[in-house]
């Protein structure tokens, strides 16, 4: 038996800090899709064609790292809008477009020639327009972006209700159109943080013509730990959701959790929860343990199990 290494997100937060800082979701399910290649690298052996087995491995690659760049790209755009809300408690003033346009460049990335818009600049109309304009290409250490990405903020993000909805004009990143609509809705209660992202009409165009639409839901919620204020360590969070993808050569992933997956904040792994992958013709499942807090999980694929070693 051998082992195989799925990438995993680490996760760093303070109590004040955005929903961003808390659970990194959709790494979460870009690491599960990439997963799948365990699967396919495990019992390719099995196959008997060797031809059919070249082609359907490319196949299952290349959708399996399309998911894993549209969740990329459409993360991206959630750090944006949570970079707006930077300025603390999104209060709004004349300073307001200095004030979130610093907080992108310095807090997220340095991009000097990206300008900011809000409208209405006041403090107490909302909802708001936030329009971040990358114009012909800005370049940080590992991105350069293009176009235009608008956020609709019904109220400051960080209350209980907020809603952004992001939306894009000839917008790129590394060459690569992003379309669609995002929208993340602040569900939190009772000092427990929860929120919820669904991206709807999802599609990215590479520059050789090749495209995927990309769909995904997904809610996260703190069970544990909310009214310790002054302690990080008895933080827990859970996540529901799922993704899609198809492509423009006709094939698909997608990811579902099928049992919430659970993080404590003073492990560095997901301890508990399921996924149900399905890449073209092939499923699988991964379950995280029953609590325990350790680097192993189990992937499941046609009755067969094998041992997978998460990293952080």
């Amino acid at each position: 038996m051998y082992m195989v290494t799925v990438r995993k997100v680490t996760i760093t937060c303070t109590k004040n800090l955005s929903m961003k800082s808390y659970f990194n979701t959709n790494k979460v399910l870009t690491g599960a899709v990439l997963s799948v290649f365990a699967v396919t690298v495990f019992f390719a052996c099995k196959k008997d064609d060797k031809q059919n087995e070249d082609v359907s491995d490319n196949a299952v690659i290349a959708v399996a790292t399309q998911q894993s760049e549209a969740a990329d790209l459409y993360d991206d755009a959630f750090d944006i809008a949570v970079a707006t809300n930077a300025n603390n408690q999104g209060s709004l003033g004349r300073q307001a477009a200095n004030e979130i346009e610093t907080a992108i460049n310095s807090k997220i990335w340095y991009c000097a020639s990206a300008s900011v818009s809000i409208t209405p600049l006041d403090l107490t109309t909302w909802p708001k327009t936030v329009s971040i304009n990358f114009n012909t290409g800005c370049t940080d250490s590992s991105r350069t972006r293009s176009g235009k990405v608008n956020i609709v903020l019904s109220k400051p993000l960080l209350q209980t209700g907020a809603t952004a909805t992001i939306t894009f004009e000839s917008y790129k990143v590394n060459g690569i159109s992003i379309q669609g609509k995002e929208v993340i809705t602040n569900l939190s209660a009772n000092n427990a943080l929860a929120y919820s992202i669904a991206v709807t009409g999802g599609k990215i165009t590479y520059p050789d013509g090749s495209w995927a639409t990309y769909d995904g839901t997904r809610t996260v919620k703190q069970t544990a730990g909310a009214n310790t204020l002054l302690n990080l360590l008895d933080d827990v969070f859970s996540v529901e959701g799922s993704a899609t993808v198809s492509n423009s050569n006709n094939n698909s992933a997608s990811v579902v959790i099928t049992k919430p997956l659970v993080r404590k904040l003073n492990c560095g792994y997901i301890s508990e929860g399921t996924l149900k992958i399905s890449v073209l013709s092939q499923f699988a499942t991964i379950d995280y343990g029953n609590g325990n807090c350790d680097n192993k999980a189990l992937l499941t694929y046609n009755n067969k199990e094998k041992e997978i070693i998460l990293t952080k």
